[in-house]
C-alpha cells in the first residue's frame, strides 16, 4: 500500500469539507434538522475550523494523505522549535484500521526523535482514537473538559533529561 503526502490546496476544499463531515456524522445523525440544515451546520463548522487552523498554526504543513494516489485524509503538522504539534490527523472511515495513521505517525516519531523534539496534540475525549495514540506510545492525559492532551517523548530525549 503506497501512502504519500502532498500539500493541500484550494482545489481540495470539497474533499476536505466532505472529510470533515465524516467526523461529525454520528454527532448530528439524530438531530431533528433537515438535511440542508445539517449540511449548513457542517459547512459552518468546517469553515470555522479552517480559519482557526490557519490563524493559530500559520506555518503548519497541511497535507492531503494519498493512498495509492487517491485522497484518503489530511495530516496537519506544525514543526515548532522544541516540539512537533499534530494539529490534525483525519482519515476517511474506509481507511481506518489499515495502518495508515500508524505509518504516518511512526515516520513523524522518527523525525522528531532524531531532532530531539517531542510530539504533542489533542484528541477529543469522546473519540476512540485515544486507544490509537496509546498504542503508538503517547501519553494521553486530561487537558480540559473536551480534550485529552497527547504527548510522545523519544526515549533519547528521556535519557538526556534524567
Amino acid at each position: 500500500m503506497s501512502i504519500t503526502l502532498r500539500p493541500a490546496g484550494d482545489h481540495d476544499e470539497n474533499f476536505l469539507r466532505d472529510l470533515y463531515a465524516t467526523t461529525r456524522q454520528e454527532e448530528i445523525a439524530y438531530l431533528p434538522w433537515t438535511p440542508e440544515a445539517k449540511l449548513d451546520f457542517v459547512r459552518m463548522q468546517f469553515d470555522a475550523q479552517r480559519r482557526h487552523y490557519n490563524a493559530t498554526y500559520p506555518n503548519a504543513d497541511q497535507s492531503i494523505v494519498l493512498v495509492a494516489g487517491a485522497p484518503a485524509g489530511r495530516f496537519y503538522v506544525d514543526r515548532q522549535d522544541t516540539q512537533v504539534l499534530i494539529v490534525d490527523l483525519t482519515l476517511l472511515p474506509e481507511f481506518h484500521r489499515r495502518g495508515i495513521g500508524s505509518a504516518l505517525v511512526s515516520t513523524l516519531q522518527r523525525e522528531a526523535g532524531s531532532s530531539g523534539k517531542s510530539i504533542t496534540g489533542h484528541v477529543e475525549r469522546r473519540n476512540p482514537a485515544q486507544i490509537f495514540w496509546r498504542q503508538l506510545g503517547f501519553e494521553v492525559t486530561p487537558a480540559d473538559d473536551m480534550y485529552f492532551r497527547i504527548l510522545w517523548v523519544s526515549s533519547s530525549i528521556s535519557r538526556a533529561t534524567t
